[in-house]
């Protein structure tokens, strides 16, 4: 088999020296070649050929967006040698950053791209790095195309394969990554890998991509959520259907003949999370004063925010930005596993602007904005379009409605 190995610093690619506790990342001629502690592993995997490309060399919390483009190139100059699968070692803090954006620009290579880190460097005596990169070797044997992250977090047992556009890192030590939106999608135990559930297959853009705003409902990845269809019907009283993008379904499209073989990433994008006290004229500022052209808001949990006139208004922010040509979604840390009702701010937010993705994890809608701003050319409509539609598993089902039980009533009678 022949594998293709991208280094590019991190954790797994530092040193922890004795005399100090700051970690240390292997640089210029002692990271040249192949890190000794990686040839017991690579071994077992019996790689009959091995490429190794060193795009970056940093710490994950320096990554930029320039960085994912960078690793993006390598992915393709090795998979232009004839490599069989890829995998990655990358620093912990921004893996799943990386695997999304990943996801997004190969989603048309065909073969397994596999990310993996460590808690601990390799010469660390309780460190996780041999382990990780053993179970993500193990998966890229039988793993279909696509983007996955691969962790165990510990010297040894079992590693949880998650899909590179479902994962985030939620702590600093153990099994740091977690899916929110479905679990992962496989385990590795006892050097095999085992299916946990089925998983999307990518859908590069392409003539198919030129389509109806509701792309994202077709295809392998599964129906769109119950929750996003309700959202795009209008009520029977003729009021604003609840997602603020539905005007735009009339036939708005991408624009793409072709998946691109160039990543772009376009920075001008920013996340963040609601709480009381927003402070909307600062963000406003912000964005006039850097030239924002995205900002991804993740809702409170039961996708609410603060809506109305004053200074704490995320409704009044997105209008802003929106009016700029700018681009707003709305996400939550994770997808219902319930359909319900919703509440009141929902509507005032998605008809100021918002699209809500509810089954999308908020770090991966940042990471398609920038992806789908560089591919549109910053375009409002195809932008909105792009982000609707389903590139790399992306979007998550959300839990349709639960049936109502129904409750007989006893009537008692005195005796």
């Amino acid at each position: 088999m022949r594998l293709g190995l991208v280094l590019t610093g991190g954790t797994i690619g530092s040193t922890s020296p004795g005399d100090s506790d700051v970690v240390r990342l292997m640089r210029g001629p002692n990271a040249a070649g192949m890190p000794g502690w990686l040839s017991g592993p690579l071994a077992a995997f019996g790689a009959h050929q091995l490429s190794i490309e060193r795009p970056v060399e940093l710490h994950s919390e320096e990554a930029r967006p320039s960085d994912w483009e960078a690793m993006a190139a390598s992915c393709r100059k090795l998979a232009e040698r004839g490599v069989d699968a890829i995998c990655i070692l990358h620093g912990s803090d921004t893996m799943a950053y990386a695997a999304a954006a990943l996801s997004f620009a190969l989603a048309d290579l065909r073969l397994p791209i596999v990310l993996t880190g460590s808690n601990l460097p390799p010469d660390d005596e309780e460190s996780d790095a041999k382990n990780n990169v053993r179970a993500a070797l193990v998966a890229l044997r039988t793993l279909p195309d696509g983007v996955y992250l691969v962790f165990a977090g510990t010297p040894d047992g079992d590693a949880l394969v998650h899909l590179g556009t479902r994962v985030r890192k939620e702590r600093a030590s153990g099994r740091a990554f977690v899916s929110p939106n479905g679990g992962p999608v496989a385990v590795v135990e006892r050097g095999r890998m085992r299916r946990l559930v089925p998983w999307p297959l990518p859908q590069p853009l392409g003539p198919t991509s030129e389509q109806r705003l509701g792309a994202m409902a077709d295809g392998p990845a599964g129906p769109v959520s119950a929750v996003l269809d309700g959202l795009d019907t209008p009520g029977a009283n003729g009021t604003t259907p609840v997602n603020g993008w539905s005007a735009a379904r009339a036939g708005a499209a991408i624009g793409v003949t072709e998946h691109p073989r160039v990543a772009r990433f376009d920075p001008r994008v920013l996340e963040l999370r609601v709480h009381p006290g927003l402070p909307v004229a600062a963000l406003e500022a912000a964005v006039d004063a850097g030239g924002l052209l995205g900002v991804v808001a993740e809702l409170y949990p039961c996708a609410t925010g603060p809506t109305g006139d004053d200074d704490a208004s995320l409704s009044r922010l997105a209008e802003h930005v929106t009016a700029m040509g700018g681009v707003v979604v709305g996400t939550v840390a994770a997808a219902p596993e319930i359909a319900g009702s919703y509440y009141p701010s929902l509507p005032s937010l998605t008809a100021s602007g918002i699209g809500f993705l509810p089954g999308v994890l908020t770090s991966t809608a940042t990471v398609k904005l920038m992806w789908a701003l560089a591919v549109t050319g910053g375009d409002q409509a195809r932008t909105r379009a792009l982000m609707r539609r389903t590139v790399a598993g992306e979007v998550a089902l959300v839990g349709r409605p639960a049936p109502r039980r129904r409750v007989q009533h006893q009537v008692r009678t005195g005796s």
